[in-house]
């Protein structure tokens, strides 16, 4: 059986990856080093996916924390530290996603990650859950100048997949990636157990919505 895409592309956290509890973690090691409390796993997976920086910038604001940029910078960098030793403790893969992807590769499916997190990261988590080898365009927000919502990364990994983007389709599970794949001239699939913020993925207008990863087969 032939793929219905030319190409199929995936966001990570949120659509593939349950990577809040993690993330949650690692920030809330952070902010106790201001002596703020920690955030629920809950509250953070509302404020997942538009990188580090921004997640950071965003908890200190909940906690009228200044939020200058050397504040900031000095906490992304032991962020970013810190959570690419432990970025798989407590994060599971979502349920079909491992079959739905050796399904897809089996078809000859050409497959690719388009994510804002940043790509060491990213392929140490797709190489943990033994998925890494499936995907032959692993796209990080550290290599473009502009992550999603902008439709660069997109842009660039059917670039390298040698693929139109018109034939291909953007699964994730945010507004961000909805308005980056129609911005990049492609079809969008959401699904809807993500974390788009807390709001539902139904108004960010995707050509489609699913429940279950093996609805893409």
């Amino acid at each position: 059986m032939r793929s219905e895409f030319s190409a199929y592309l995936f966001d990570l956290d949120g659509t593939l990856v349950d990577t809040a509890p993690d993330i949650a973690a690692a920030l809330n090691r952070q902010l106790a080093t201001l002596d703020l409390p920690a955030l629920t796993t809950a509250r953070v997976a509302t404020w997942v996916g538009t990188g580090s920086a921004q997640l950071i910038r965003t908890a200190l604001t909940h906690y009228d924390h200044p939020a200058d940029d050397g504040t900031v910078a000095r906490l992304l960098a032991a962020y970013g530290a810190d959570y690419a030793r432990r970025a798989v403790e407590h994060s599971l893969p979502y349920p079909d996603a491992f079959a739905t992807l050796t399904a897809l590769h089996a078809r000859g499916a050409r497959l690719a990650i388009v994510t804002n997190k940043i790509a060491l990261v990213a392929r140490n988590v797709l190489r943990h859950f033994a998925i890494d080898t499936m995907f032959e365009v692993v796209i990080g927000g550290d290599e473009v100048p502009r992550g999603k919502p902008d439709p660069l990364a997109l842009t660039l990994a059917c670039q390298r997949l040698q693929v139109d983007a018109a034939g291909c389709v953007m699964v994730g599970d945010s507004r961000n990636d909805i308005i980056a794949a129609h911005a990049a001239g492609m079809r969008a699939i959401a699904v809807n157990y993500g974390y788009n913020h807390g709001q539902p993925i139904s108004a960010a207008n995707p050509d489609r919505i699913i429940a279950s990863l093996r609805e893409l087969l």
